[in-house]
């Protein structure tokens, strides 16, 4: 992940921002990136059962995932 974050920031750089709006600007990306693939920070699927992340849902009921499976469709 630090590595990611080096090379977002350096990217950021390379269109002339400052060192501290670089860094934002990467830590937004890492956040967009991980909302979006990462199980337990994407928005839980059913919005009018419950509104925020899969995680804090999860926590929020005193569960605790141990194992899931990705199944992609059309493979």
């Amino acid at each position: 992940m630090e590595k990611e974050r080096a090379f977002a920031v350096e990217e950021a750089k390379a269109t002339g921002k400052p060192e501290a709006i670089a860094t934002k600007i990467a830590e937004g990306k890492l956040n967009s990136f991980f909302k979006e693939r990462a199980l337990l920070d994407q928005d839980f699927f059913n919005a009018q059962k419950y509104k925020g992340s899969v995680g804090n849902m999860l926590k929020e009921k005193g569960l605790v995932l141990e194992k899931y499976a990705r199944v992609e469709v059309g493979q």
